[in-house]
């Protein structure tokens, strides 16, 4: 059984401010969120169930370390 993704029309859209955290704390708040994206009459989309975030040049694990 597939799991069903809420329609479209039910969907609000996050304002930019939700975007406007630090990137360990956005991390964790678009788990569970919806993405969709739509070319002409073709919309696909899907469920945020994994992230990863980093510290910039300070975080050992990001490329940016040490830039």
């Amino acid at each position: 059984m597939k799991n069903q993704l809420p329609s479209l029309e039910t969907l609000k859209l996050l304002p930019r401010k939700f975007y406007q955290e630090p990137a360990l704390v956005l991390a964790k708040k678009v788990l569970g969120k919806c993405l969709f994206y739509k070319n002409g009459p073709v919309t696909t989309g899907g469920m945020i169930v994994e992230t990863e975030a980093y510290a910039g040049p300070i975080d050992k694990a990001c490329h940016a370390y040490q830039a």
